[in-house]
């Protein structure tokens, strides 16, 4: 995505949306674990940055043939 459509918050709200309808997905509330399947390294990489200009601490997974930018739930408590 063209970097200069990522400028404001809520933009870069609505492309995480748009990834994660695309390709995303949440497990096991136990180990609360946030993903979204990206084909391209710069993708995952350009998701990640987005993500993590929210404060979290995205990081990217390379898993067979797709990267997949993921989140974790930190600690136990919710």
């Amino acid at each position: 995505v063209n970097g200069l459509l990522l400028l404001q918050g809520c933009c870069k709200r609505a492309y995480i949306r748009g990834a994660f309808l695309a390709g995303g997905s949440i497990s096991d509330p136990t180990s609360l674990s946030f993903e979204i399947v990206c084909r391209t390294m710069p993708q995952a990489e350009q998701l990640r940055d987005t993500m993590n200009s929210f404060d979290v601490d995205a990081k990217i997974v390379e898993r067979k043939k797709t990267f997949c930018c993921l989140l974790k739930r930190r600690g136990t408590d919710c």
